[in-house]
């Protein structure tokens, strides 16, 4: 089993989607009996989620239980020209939402934005610089969230 598979079967027993994360996993160190996990990328990244520009440190970590994953580091996210810490992801009640508490404040997303994970093979940046578009097929962009280098 790779990294990879293996926090995707992690996510998925603790009742979140599937692209939480990254695709770009090189490493996992997991315990089984608290939950703390460590998770390495293979290099630092960023995305967008519902607008915000979330950025992943080469080294996440925190632990995970049924639909939380609190004490969590290596994620920020991008507001004005702050990066405050995303603390805990959790599921709503209903389990249709993603919840990322951040400097004390919540934002919910829909669970349908993390349906598949992010292929970061598939990015590039644009000519301008401006960011990145996440290519399904040659000349088609798709909207939504995406990661990059």
């Amino acid at each position: 089993m790779t990294a990879a598979t293996d926090i995707r079967d992690r996510l998925s027993e603790s009742d979140f989607p599937p692209g939480l994360l990254p695709d770009a996993v090189s490493g996992l160190d997991y315990d089984e009996a608290t939950g703390r996990f460590t998770l390495t990328l293979t290099k630092a990244m960023k995305g967008t989620v519902g607008g915000f520009t979330v950025l992943y440190d080469q080294t996440l970590t925190g632990t995970i239980s049924k639909g939380l994953i609190s004490d969590l580091g290596g994620v920020k996210v991008k507001v004005a020209i702050l990066k405050p810490p995303v603390t805990e992801i959790a599921m709503s009640p209903s389990g249709e939402k993603v919840v990322f508490t951040v400097a004390g404040g919540k934002k919910a997303f829909p669970k349908s934005e993390f349906a598949e994970p992010k292929r970061t093979r598939a990015s590039h940046h644009d000519r301008r610089g401006s960011g990145c578009v996440r290519h399904e097929a040659p000349g088609r962009a798709v909207k939504g969230a995406y990661f990059s280098t």
